[in-house]
């Protein structure tokens, strides 16, 4: 399998909800540990500030973003001694981090569950989106702080394709690095073949028996195909 390459970036979108504070902080403690950078990025929806403001206070309000965004980039880079910056986004939120993480090599995304309502409101249902278009590993947290040690468990889904694998490669790769319990879920591709070859699930388990072997993982959930992206919002 091609290793992918990466950037060294972990992407985190923020809408400085209590939950995107908590994502923060998550890609925070990881970039402390693996020696990653961080980018801060606010996703302006598309078409909601001209909706609303005219274009002089669209500017004004633009600005504001940008140095809430410095502000808790230096809050970071000081807590956790790692370097980070910022940008402003404007487009679909979860197509927009997707696209910036795919087409510029980040290392991962690590995003609130659920943001805040208004303006501060890019999460939601953006983070089970932002899972399916991105071609990078996606951390999806909810209020919950990382702890000391870091993760406990790691739920990662999970099919055939080499996206896939690699991503779940970066999972098994967290989890020892914080000795976490990891949870494989597989679910549907949208590839028909690749649908049709594994219809059983047989193939799913063979592939991941391989995966643990060569990771030298003791154990693991037993697996459960999943019927559709909705089963996949319900763990998150």
């Amino acid at each position: 399998m091609k290793e992918r390459k990466t950037n060294n970036q972990i992407l985190v979108p923020t809408d400085f909800s209590d939950v995107a504070r908590c994502a923060v902080n998550h890609a925070g403690k990881v970039a402390k540990a693996y020696g990653n950078e961080i980018t801060l990025v606010y996703v302006i929806e598309e078409g909601f500030l001209g909706g609303i403001f005219s274009k002089s206070q669209s500017a004004i309000m633009k600005d504001a973003i940008a140095t809430k965004l410095e502000v808790r980039a230096k809050e970071v880079s000081e807590q956790f001694g790692v370097k980070v910056s910022t940008r402003v986004e404007s487009g679909k939120v979860y197509k927009t981090i997707a696209e910036i993480a795919n087409s510029e090599g980040y290392d991962s995304i690590i995003m609130g569950s659920h943001g805040a309502s208004g303006l501060e409101q890019i999460m939601g249902s953006n983070a089970s989106r932002t899972i399916q278009y991105a071609e990078v590993p996606v951390v999806v947290v909810k209020s919950s702080d990382i702890g000391k040690n870091g993760y406990q468990k790691i739920v990662m889904p999970f099919d055939l394709t080499i996206e896939s694998r690699q991503k779940l490669d970066w999972g098994i790769n967290v989890a020892k690095k914080f000795d976490s319990e990891i949870h494989i879920v597989y679910s549907d591709s949208d590839d028909e073949y690749l649908d049709k070859y594994a219809e059983t699930g047989n193939q799913y388990i063979e592939v991941l028996q391989k995966i643990i072997e060569q990771n030298n993982l003791k154990d693991f959930d037993e697996a459960r195909l999943l019927p559709s992206s909705k089963d996949l919002e319900s763990l998150i």
